[in-house]
């Protein structure tokens, strides 16, 4: 699968007249090698597949990245990279501009020799069809999240705070195989929904409050994302109005999805659909 990866990375090189790149996105660092640290770089040529840490990560990644040979750091990640590129003999070197920042450019750019290190390069693109596996990964940690779901509908009640629910939504998605959350968790209750990023605070659920969940888990480094609100007790007349808005909202805006539709578009159809139902101003 990665030397699969390696190869369409080694043709994109190519339409770029660039005999190597600099990997240092995390996202595109898992992708490209397997490799699942942090603080290390890929430095990766025609011919050539190097992975860049400390002595925290060596042993871990000679196991997770085979294809890779790995490049011990200990004066610096910065200067073993540049290192490594010299070695490599490489002449024109891209790098990710949506990723390094300019001061650790600059840092390898000062150590090279004869190299171009000058061309920004996306690496997204490449990682935009998925696999079975990933498809797989995918579907495994949309099903966590729902999982989580059912469990939590079984826990929550009025007397405890955001951060409880919070809390026990992330135990629940671990004692399922995810990693950790896709990002800070939004438990949102009462007057705290009408934040779109409300994480989790200390604020007790009561009884007739709405409260929205918003959580996502991480699976073999695939995420998952959903949101989903409950009433604690039985919804009023007008909270049954506002729910059914927007669910009526959001299967409006499925139903348009499709090859070809204009994002801009669907969001201006729902958005529209919010509005002559009432809303419009509290989208």
């Amino acid at each position: 699968m990665y030397k699969d990866r390696l190869v369409c990375l080694r043709e994109y090189l190519r339409e770029q007249e660039l005999d190597g790149v600099v990997v240092s996105k995390l996202e595109n660092l898992h992708y490209f090698s397997g490799f699942t640290g942090d603080d290390s770089m890929l430095v990766i040529g025609m011919n050539t597949a190097q992975l860049v840490t400390d002595f925290r990560y060596v042993e871990q990644a000679a196991r997770e990245a085979p294809d890779f040979k790995v490049k011990k750091q200990e004066k610096g990640l910065l200067k073993r990279v540049a290192e490594v590129i010299n070695e490599d003999g490489l002449s024109r070197v891209g790098f990710e501009g949506g990723s390094l920042c300019y001061d650790w450019h600059r840092k390898i750019a000062g150590q090279l020799h004869d190299v171009d290190f000058t061309h920004s390069v996306s690496l997204d693109s490449l990682r935009q069809v998925k696999s079975q596996e990933e498809l797989a990964c995918i579907r495994r940690a949309m099903e966590i999240g729902d999982e989580a779901f059912e469990y939590i509908l079984t826990y929550i009640r009025p007397g405890i705070s955001e951060l409880d629910v919070a809390a026990a939504l992330e135990n629940c998605m671990r004692q399922k195989g995810s990693q950790r959350p896709s990002f800070d968790t939004i438990v949102a209750s009462g007057k705290r929904g009408s934040l779109p990023h409300g994480t989790a605070t200390e604020k007790l659920i009561n009884v007739g409050e709405f409260v929205t969940m918003d959580y996502g888990a991480v699976y073999k480094g695939y995420h998952s994302d959903m949101t989903r609100t409950v009433c604690m007790g039985r919804a009023d007349e007008k909270q049954r109005h506002v729910y059914s808005t927007v669910l009526k909202a959001q299967e409006l805006g499925v139903s348009l999805v499709q090859p070809g539709a204009s994002g801009k578009e669907v969001d201006r159809l729902v958005r529209q659909q919010i509005a002559e139902a009432g809303y419009g101003r509290y989208f």
